[in-house]
């Protein structure tokens, strides 16, 4: 949330200016939505590593278990 307000602020504030100060409002803005991408992508990033390790983890317990014993038939 805190970032939308940066970038809701940002954006008003480049809405506002003129001439110079609209161009350096932009670099600003600009600036921080690449931030914010790359914060979200590092994000995810992390959030693949961590459900690959689970899963990694899941396969070697199960190998470890073995398979499951044969049906008992009665």
């Amino acid at each position: 949330m805190a970032m939308d307000d940066q970038v809701s602020a940002l954006t008003d504030q480049m809405n506002t200016a003129t001439g110079q100060e609209r161009i350096d409002a932009m670099a600003r803005l600009l600036t921080a939505l690449v931030e914010q991408r790359s914060m979200m992508m590092r994000e995810m990033d992390m959030m693949q590593d961590a459900a690959a390790a689970r899963q990694d983890a899941m396969q070697r317990m199960g190998q470890m278990m073995g398979p499951p014993p044969a049906e008992i038939k009665k």
